[in-house]
């Protein structure tokens, strides 16, 4: 497994949403995101790598769907 991960921005970024975008799905407030953010604890990486896993496996699943219906 290849782990391409930067840092917390830019794995938001990538997946094409906002801080407060990741804060409503993940059921906290942007203040809440940001102070887990600033403090740097392993668990708010742990939480964008794996949000940012499943929007990458959501999003090959589209290209996968756009694909196959464009032949038919």
């Amino acid at each position: 497994m290849l782990i391409k991960y930067h840092d917390i921005n830019s794995e938001i970024r990538k997946c094409g949403l906002t801080r407060t975008q990741v804060a409503d799905i993940l059921g906290i407030t942007y203040q809440a995101l940001h102070m887990r953010i600033k403090k740097d604890k392993p668990d708010i990486h742990l939480i964008i790598y794996a949000l940012s896993n499943y929007f990458q496996e959501v999003s090959l699943n589209l290209e996968q769907n756009k694909e196959y219906f464009k032949d038919k």
